[in-house]
Order: structure tokens, then C-alpha cells, then sequence
């Protein structure tokens, strides 16, 4: 496949989800995956519109088929642990954003959605580690990213527990007032 090919259908592909047309979004990803079946950036373009779309299990599958062709990229763990959070899988997410945490040790996205996976888990100290060192790096672009998950997965989940919710919430309230006032939590 011709890079310049490859770029047009990349760029037509991003620009019809900005626009969200996911239906037009979905058929440009499948004819990149079409063109470039042996090209991981094809998989991901397609499991992240199938992400978008909510479609989590076949998103699964075209990040495994992304990662089986280049297991190093950090984005594409990055998507696979946010794929794997709303079905439930959250030690296997946690691996996943572990390594692309390890990778891409400043991402304030990575490091919200690691936070949110170590809450699901159990593990508390760790969760508030991610979300501090995420806060840090972007207190905005984070606080948007970790209110999108909680409305997305955890608000409406019954495998989270209340209590878990609860503190979420908290923590997401916490953080908004601080913003607002001006001051670091």
C-alpha cells in the first residue's frame, strides 16, 4: 500500500469521526484494513472507530490483530485497555495500560485511565498515583478524559461497586473544585 494512499484514507478516517459520522468512519477503516492487512496502524484505525462506536469485542479484536503486527506501540495498549475496561477484563486493562504507561511514562490519558483500572482493582494507592501524576501533567485535558471514562464505564456499571463509584466521584468533584478555585489537590 502507497504511504500516500494509507495517509488519505487515515486523514478521511479522522476527519469523518470529528464529524461523527462513525457509519462513514467504519466503511474508510475497513477499506484501510482492506488495502493494508498486514499493516498494524489499518487494525487500530478500525478498532478505534469500532471503539468509538462501542462495538468493544470486534475494537478488541483489531487491537490484538494491531499487536500481534507491532507489539511495541504504546497507543495501541493505550486503546486496548480502554477496549478492555467496559467488558469487564480489568486485570488484562491494566496490563495493557501498565505497558503503555511504561512507554509513554508522561501521558496525562494513559496515565487516567491506568488510574481508573487501578481503582476497579482494588488498588487504591496506586489509582491516586496515576491520577496525581495525570492531574500534574494536565489538569484539564485530564479531568475531561476522567469524567468521560466515569460517565462512559464506571457510572454505569453494576460490576463496580458503590463504594468504589462513590470515591470516584469524589475524587472527580475534588479535583473540578480545585480547578475552580485555583489550587492543587
Amino acid at each position: 500500500m502507497s504511504d500516500e494512499l494509507e495517509d488519505s484514507l487515515v486523514a478521511k478516517n479522522e476527519e469523518e469521526i470529528e464529524e461523527k459520522k462513525l457509519v462513514e468512519a467504519q466503511s474508510t477503516a475497513q477499506d484501510l484494513v482492506d488495502v493494508a492487512p498486514a499493516d498494524a496502524l489499518a487494525w487500530f484505525v478500525k478498532g478505534k472507530t469500532l471503539y468509538l462506536e462501542g462495538n468493544f469485542e470486534e475494537a478488541l479484536s483489531c487491537l490484538a490483530q494491531a499487536a500481534s503486527l507491532d507489539k511495541q506501540q504504546p497507543a495501541i495498549w493505550h486503546l486496548m485497555g480502554l477496549t478492555l475496561l467496559p467488558l469487564n477484563r480489568v486485570g488484562e486493562a491494566l496490563d495493557a495500560l501498565q505497558y503503555a504507561s511504561a512507554a509513554l511514562p508522561n501521558n496525562s490519558d494513559i496515565k487516567v485511565a491506568l488510574g481508573v483500572a487501578c481503582l476497579l482493582s482494588g488498588k487504591l494507592e496506586e489509582a491516586r498515583v496515576n491520577f496525581d501524576q495525570a492531574y500534574k501533567a494536565d489538569p484539564q485535558k485530564t479531568s475531561v478524559v476522567a469524567n468521560e471514562l466515569y460517565d462512559t464505564y464506571i457510572s454505569r456499571s453494576n460490576a463496580v461497586e458503590g463504594s468504589t463509584k462513590a470515591l470516584l466521584e469524589r475524587m472527580l468533584e475534588t479535583r473540578k473544585v480545585a480547578a475552580i478555585n485555583g489550587y492543587e489537590v
